[in-house]
C-alpha cells in the first residue's frame, strides 16, 4: 500500500506542476530599440496556454486521472499497466517541453512580423520558467511511475525469500 500512496502522490504533484506550467511564461522576447537619448526595452511574454503548454496541461490531467483510477482499483495487472502508461505520459510531457525549449523561436511564432521588425539584432528570445517546470513534471511522473512499476514487480516475490512463519495450533496427524 505505501507504493500506491507514493505513486499517487508523486503523479498528483506532477499533474499540479503541469497545470501550473501551462499558466506560466514559456518564452519571452526582449526588444531593444536604440533611441539617441533614451534606450527602449520591451519584453513580451508568451504563456503556456498560447503555445505547447496546453498539450502539457492535457497530458498532466490525463496522468492524474489514471493515477486516481489506479488508487481505487486493487488489481495488480491494472496497476502495472497504469504505471507504464503514466510513465509514457510523463515522457511525452518532458518531450513536449524539451522541444519547446530547443525551438523557442517556434514557440514565439511570428513576433517579428507582428511588430513590423525585420532585424534580429534587436530581438533576444529566451525560455520562460514554465518550460522548466513542465520538464520537471514530466521527469517526476516518469520516474515515479517506473519506480512504482519496479516495486510492484518485486513485492509479490519478496515472500519467497522470507523464512516460513511457524504454524500455530495443532498440526494435522500424519498417516
Amino acid at each position: 500500500m505505501p507504493i500506491r500512496w507514493t505513486y499517487t502522490g508523486a503523479v498528483a504533484l506532477s499533474a499540479l506542476l503541469a497545470v501550473l506550467s501551462a499558466f506560466l511564461s514559456w518564452a519571452s522576447v526582449t526588444i531593444t530599440v536604440p533611441v539617441p537619448i533614451l534606450g527602449r526595452v520591451r519584453t513580451i511574454n508568451f504563456y503556456g496556454y498560447e503555445t505547447d503548454g496546453i498539450i502539457v496541461l492535457l497530458l498532466g490531467l490525463l496522468a492524474a486521472g489514471v493515477a486516481a483510477y489506479l488508487w481505487y482499483d486493487p488489481g495488480v495487472s491494472a496497476f502495472r499497466l497504469g504505471t507504464l502508461f503514466t510513465a509514457f505520459l510523463g515522457a511525452l510531457i518532458f518531450a513536449v517541453a524539451l522541444i519547446s525549449l530547443l525551438d523557442t523561436e517556434r514557440a514565439v511564432g511570428s513576433t517579428q512580423r507582428k511588430l513590423g521588425l525585420g532585424l534580429e539584432q534587436f530581438l533576444d528570445i529566451g525560455a520562460g520558467a514554465g518550460i522548466y517546470i513542465a520538464m520537471a513534471a514530466g521527469l517526476l511522473a516518469a520516474a515515479a511511475s517506473l519506480a512504482a512499476f519496479a516495486a510492484q514487480r518485486i513485492e509479490p516475490f519478496a515472500s519467497l525469500f522470507e523464512p516460513p512463519e511457524p504454524r500455530g495450533g495443532r498440526e494435522a496427524p500424519r498417516r
